[in-house]
């Protein structure tokens, strides 16, 4: 069910997708090693808000350089130097200011944060990749804004929550 324009938050959500089968993730880590994507992820999340769930936290092993990480888990007292740890969605509003807001997965978090998002980076991972953690539909939500970059092996769009859109 589409969300109201009232409801969206400033948020991006940011993520790589085998279009094959929408994998985003295989054994904790990614199914690929594409610099070209590293690269886009580093240059758009910088200077930034990051935030993600407990096992992308234990996957990346430590906080990203140059941005603020934001950990949201249930469980408590999570042993996390250089993360901030909170255990809802509703304290992200309560967050200093460091930039955008980005999530940056995995899976769980995705599914409960994009309705509410305002925009989607999606980098679309050309060829066949094996994975076991997958992005929630989000072709409901959103509408493909523009192509920022592609190449031989990916395709980097940017997409808006179609309740933020004119009606056609």
């Amino acid at each position: 069910m589409p969300t109201s324009a009232s409801a969206i938050k400033p948020w991006k959500a940011i993520v790589a997708m085998a279009d094959k089968n929408r994998a985003i993730g295989l054994n904790g880590g990614l199914p690929w090693r594409i610099p070209e994507d590293l690269a886009f992820f580093k240059q758009t999340t910088s200077g930034h808000t990051v935030v993600m769930g407990r096992r992308t936290m234990e996957e990346i092993k430590k906080p990203l350089p140059r941005r603020h990480n934001v950990v949201i888990t249930s469980q408590q007292n999570l042993p996390a130097p250089g993360f901030t740890v909170i255990h809802s969605l509703a304290e992200l509003d309560g967050l200093p200011d460091k930039g955008e807001l980005f999530i940056i997965g995995g899976a769980q978090l995705y599914a409960e944060t994009l309705p509410v998002c305002s925009e989607l980076f999606l980098t679309h991972v050309k060829g066949d990749y094996p994975g076991d953690t997958f992005l929630p539909p989000f072709e409901q939500l959103f509408a493909p804004v523009e192509t920022l970059r592609e190449s031989d092996e990916i395709k980097v769009v940017r997409y808006r929550n179609k309740a933020l859109l004119p009606n056609e």
